[in-house]
């Protein structure tokens, strides 16, 4: 019995660390914007362990929403583009995910 108690609770300990390190996998990494600085279209990249619709939003930097977008995301590499007509010359920061799940730069629009 003391033998089995003994397995349990290292049986415990292993599915708690593992549950530990899958919580601290990003969803998303891996942004990259070009170019940049950009004009009409910025170009973004990013790496997705998630499916389905994120939102895009482009802040000002004071915190003003200036672009927000919904796309539907695939599981791995993600390319796409954001049209930015309208938008005033000036740093910006881009964000795209869901929930938690959020990763974000700055960009400079001519």
């Amino acid at each position: 019995q003391p033998l089995h108690d003994l397995i349990i609770e290292n049986l415990r300990r292993v599915i708690v660390a593992a549950a530990v390190d899958l919580a601290e996998v990003p969803a998303l990494d891996g942004l990259h914007l070009w170019p940049n600085p950009a004009e009409d279209v910025l170009n973004l990249t990013v790496n997705s362990s998630l499916s389905g619709a994120v939102e895009i939003a482009i802040h000002d930097m004071s915190g003003r929403i200036v672009l927000i977008e919904n796309r539907r995301m695939i599981s791995g590499r993600n390319n796409t583009g954001l049209r930015l007509e309208g938008i005033d010359a000036g740093m910006y920061v881009v964000r795209i995910g869901r929930g938690a799940n959020v990763v974000a730069t700055r960009f400079v629009k001519r």
